[in-house]
């Protein structure tokens, strides 16, 4: 038994030189195609690896090595003054927040406080003084110092900080 095969319809005709027009035998649009293709597969790869890494820097740009109570008595209302010793690996914008627990138990929150980091990522010592307030009740207490970093080009850090909680210090409020 042997095939016969028809005569091509108009319509298939139509077809077959609209295709050979499209990819033609030289086979520029195909290539052209590709080129685009893969153009577009690369963006899309670029976009998705810069996502990722906003989305994993999330390590603080901060380790605190050492934070000692210079004035662990005061009265109401005077300054908590807190010496600390830090290793920072990048600058990066902070909101400061603070809370002081009073004799009573009541919480005093304070902040926040914006401050931009300058200079080049190194070891450092500084003094800071957090506030109390005048009302605090006298007894046995503690400071707790929150940090929200905002590193620059880190797009998503703006909209959810890296925290850090600093360890509480004892205090007392005579």
């Amino acid at each position: 038994m042997t095939a016969s095969y028809d005569d091509p319809t108009t319509d298939e005709k139509f077809y077959a030189r609209a295709l050979g027009i499209l990819v033609g035998p030289s086979r520029r649009m195909a290539l052209v195609m590709r080129c685009g293709n893969l153009a577009y597969w690369l963006s899309v790869m670029a976009a998705l690896g810069w996502l990722a890494s906003q989305v994993i820097d999330r390590d603080p740009p901060v380790t605190i090595r050492a934070a000692t109570v210079l004035t662990p008595h005061l009265r109401p209302g005077d300054p908590v003054r807190v010496s600390y010793t830090l290793t920072r690996f990048r600058t990066c914008a902070t909101d400061l927040t603070w809370s002081i627990y009073d004799g009573a138990g009541e919480i005093h929150s304070f902040g926040p406080l914006h401050i931009e980091a300058a200079g080049l990522p190194a070891q450092e010592t500084y003094t800071r003084a957090w506030a109390t307030p005048p009302q605090a009740a006298p007894g046995s207490g503690r400071l707790r110092v929150v940090l929200a970093f905002q590193c620059p080009g880190n797009y998503l850090q703006t909209l959810y900080p890296v925290t850090l909680v600093l360890p509480d210090l004892p205090i007392h409020i005579d």
